[in-house]
């Protein structure tokens, strides 16, 4: 995936949507992706092990894909996790 997102890192169209209650409420094109992704990636620490896996559970925001394609650029195996239904907003990041 992360060889599809530089192949098309300078296109300015829209790449991920996202929406709050059926209505589209925001949207990241691939180079601002990207760029989110590697700033997110360079604040992690290098992985122990090849393969080793990064838990993430985030909403469904701008911060999911940066977090999951940063993981990747840093060598981690991204592992998305459903965000409990009992939390709420203040009780993740």
């Amino acid at each position: 995936m992360l060889e599809l997102l530089r192949a098309r890192a300078r296109e300015s169209q829209p790449f991920v949507h996202f929406y709050s209650r059926f209505e589209l409420s925001g949207s990241l094109c691939v180079s601002r992706l990207l760029a989110e992704a590697r700033a997110f990636a360079s604040g992690l620490p290098a992985p122990q092990r090849p393969g080793e896996c990064l838990l993430l559970s985030l909403p469904n925001e701008a911060a999911f894909p940066i977090a999951f394609f940063g993981a990747q650029l840093r060598g981690f195996v991204p592992v998305p996790v459903a965000v409990p239904g009992l939390f709420r907003g203040r009780d993740y990041a």
